[in-house]
This record gives structure tokens, C-alpha cells and sequence, in this order.
């Protein structure tokens, strides 16, 4: 069962002997001060916004959330604030581990090349006639490749597409949305999967440098950065070979089942 404690704890320390963890705690019903030994602690603390958001967003002349955050555009375009060209990452919009923290830089990164597409590489080759390179310079295939149909994949398809290079995305299964297919409502927004599905795909079938090949399997990929060869096979069995730049792996995920392991299995069907 489940033991509450109306505490305070003020310290946490191991004892030598058995590796125990012994919490030092003040019971707040009886002010007395007691310990609880314990095999394991997970400590789950509150955190709150950094200190200086508020002036930051003042003058930035940006919306706090609620809970004193730099406030979303939405919660599916989390790197986008309220205010145009204004970009936010990180846990200034709340917590988040690191992997999302390194996903959302990575979104923000693609934002920024996007608006800088018209000025990319011009500070690069001014950099070069002043330090000159003894590299070979090799000629770069201004496509990409995605591998997978997911949100993820569409969503890189049509930030590459605004970036001005040509996309093209193998997906294997005859549809786009991946697993989005078979969610009914997108929390914690709750707004309708299929009306988000259907947002996203609507934008591809309009973007002229986006082509989406279904059903299609890929048989060959060889080559290195910059200049990859790609054999794969549509759904008429019809056999392609394509040149693309850069190749983006949105392949997705599925659950884990541990056959055989932790007492999971068709006998056991709580576990």
C-alpha cells in the first residue's frame, strides 16, 4: 500500500553498513523530528521559471504563461512564441528532459536557416578568400531524402521545402501520419488528431518541391555526405535511382514487449 507523510525532509543519508538511504525528516503533525529508512529515493522536485523572465519578457514583449514561462504560439508549434521572429527552446518553456531540450534547439535551428536562406553561405565564401582552404571542394546534391511519413518526416520535408531545396519522402506503408493514425486526440491540447494529420498533409500535397513515393521500400543507399545514391522500389515495382544531399531517418517506433522477461506474456495479462 501507499503511506503518506506530511513532512519536511532536511536530509538524506546513506548508512554504511546495509547502503540504506535514511531520511531525516520534521513530521509537521507532531513537530517531532524522525527517520524512515528506505531502499531507494526518488526525489521529484517542483521547479519554476528562471529568475529575470519577467523583465526579459517586458522587454522582449513577449506572453508569460500561467506558470510564468515564455508562453508557446501552440503547443504544436512550441518553438514558436506569440510574438513574430521570436523563437524559444528549452525549458524557458517549461520542464523538459534533455532529450527535448536537444529536439527543440534542433526546431529552432530550422526556423532560423529558413529566414536566412536568401543570405546562406554569403559570409562563408568571404570567410575563405581570407583563409584559404586546402580541401577539395566537392559538388553537394541540393536534395534531401526523408525515411518515413510520420509527423516527424512530413515536418522535415516541409522545413527543408522552405529552406528552397527539393524533398522527397519513402514511406512504406500506403499512407502518411505513422502512428498518429490510430491517436483520436492530442493531449494535453486535446485538439483532434486527424484534423492535425489532415493540416499536415494538406501542406504537402500543395508544396511542389515535396514528392512522396508510398508504399516504397528502399533497397540500396551508398555514397557519403553530400552525395548519396538511393535505389528503392515504388508500389508498381517499378525500380528508381535518385541523388540526394542529405538523408533524414524519421522511421518512427514501436513498444517494447519483453517476451519472457518481468513474467510478461499471454498467461499473464496484467503485466
Amino acid at each position: 500500500g501507499i503511506e503518506y507523510f506530511h513532512t519536511k525532509i532536511y536530509k538524506i543519508e546513506e548508512e554504511p553498513d546495509t547502503k540504506d538511504l535514511l531520511i531525516h525528516y520534521r513530521d509537521l503533525k507532531s513537530e517531532e523530528d524522525k527517520t524512515f529508512r528506505a531502499n531507494m529515493v526518488v526525489l521529484a522536485a517542483p521547479t519554476t521559471s528562471s529568475e529575470g523572465t519577467n523583465l526579459l519578457a517586458e522587454k522582449l514583449g513577449i506572453e508569460l504563461d500561467n506558470y510564468g514561462f515564455f508562453k508557446s504560439k501552440s503547443y504544436f508549434n512550441k518553438s514558436l512564441s506569440m510574438k513574430e521572429g521570436i523563437f524559444l527552446c528549452g525549458f524557458c518553456q517549461g520542464p523538459m528532459n534533455i532529450t527535448e531540450t536537444a529536439a527543440d534547439a534542433s526546431g529552432v535551428a530550422g526556423h532560423v536557416a529558413t529566414l536566412l536562406k536568401s543570405a546562406r553561405y554569403s559570409q562563408v565564401k568571404a570567410s575563405v578568400k581570407d583563409h584559404q582552404s586546402k580541401d577539395k571542394t566537392v559538388t553537394i546534391t541540393p536534395r534531401a531524402l526523408i525515411i518515413g511519413g510520420g509527423v516527424s518526416g512530413m515536418g522535415a520535408a516541409l522545413n527543408i521545402s522552405k529552406q528552397g531545396y527539393d524533398t522527397i519522402i519513402i514511406e512504406k506503408e500506403d499512407q502518411l501520419g505513422g502512428n498518429l493514425k490510430f491517436i483520436n486526440l492530442l493531449y494535453p491540447a486535446k485538439q483532434d488528431s486527424l484534423e492535425f494529420l489532415d493540416n499536415i498533409e494538406d501542406k504537402i500535397r500543395k508544396n511542389s518541391r515535396i514528392k512522396v513515393y508510398l508504399n516504397s521500400i528502399i533497397k540500396e543507399v551508398k555514397g557519403s555526405i553530400g552525395n548519396y545514391e538511393i535505389v528503392f522500389v515504388d508500389e508498381a515495382n517499378d525500380v528508381h535511382e535518385i541523388k540526394v544531399g542529405v538523408i533524414i531517418v524519421a522511421t518512427g517506433s514501436q513498444e517494447f514487449k519483453p517476451h519472457g522477461q518481468f513474467q510478461y506474456s499471454e498467461k499473464n495479462e496484467n503485466v
